[in-house]
């Protein structure tokens, strides 16, 4: 259910539909649904750290004192680390992409399970990181492509190996890049 994930302005009208329905058969899902809003609306406004805790510590106690029971959790997360929570209102930045890049690395290791060499690990990170975007350009030129990737390869000189290259890119790349 997509529809319960969005805002409530991003929602078609057969959403809309499909939530009122449900609502109607579930009230507690429409009071978690509107707690879920209500905090979420919190760091779209424009507050101080203050007014941002004193905001969030409203919201949780009324989410407390509901019938809702699956915020438990969260709120006793949210009470835990206001602190470091509310520090996002001070320059209204996140650690979103350091997050992200830690998760795209967890799962590179997990499709990478026995890859005994650090550097192999490394060279598999860098092209799911950039690689493939240097190997898209091959298609519209591969003379542009050569610079990156040979600068790539003397990367693996330096102490890592190039089968890895070997065998990602087909014979007539590497007889090109040869060239």
């Amino acid at each position: 259910m997509w529809a319960l994930r969005k805002k409530e302005a991003d929602l078609t009208d057969e959403e809309k539909a499909v939530l009122e329905k449900l609502f109607k058969y579930s009230p507690r899902s429409k009071q978690a649904h509107l707690f879920r809003d209500q905090l979420t609306a919190i760091y779209d406004k424009d507050i101080t750290r203050f007014q941002a805790k004193h905001l969030l510590n409203g919201g949780a106690v009324r989410v407390k004192h509901s019938e809702v029971r699956c915020f438990d959790g969260f709120v006793k997360m949210l009470m835990a680390r206001k602190d470091e929570i509310s520090n996002y209102f001070l320059e209204r930045h996140t650690s979103g992409f350091v997050e992200g890049l830690n998760n795209k690395i967890k799962v590179i290791k997990r499709r990478c399970y026995g890859i005994l060499n650090a550097g192999h690990l490394f060279q598999r990170i860098y092209l799911d990181l950039v690689g493939y975007k240097l190997y898209a350009q091959k298609i519209r030129g591969l003379r542009r492509l050569k610079p990156l990737l040979l600068r790539s390869l003397d990367f693996c000189h330096r102490g890592l190996s190039t089968s890895f290259y070997k065998d990602m890119f087909p014979r007539e790349t590497q007889e090109n890049l040869q060239r």
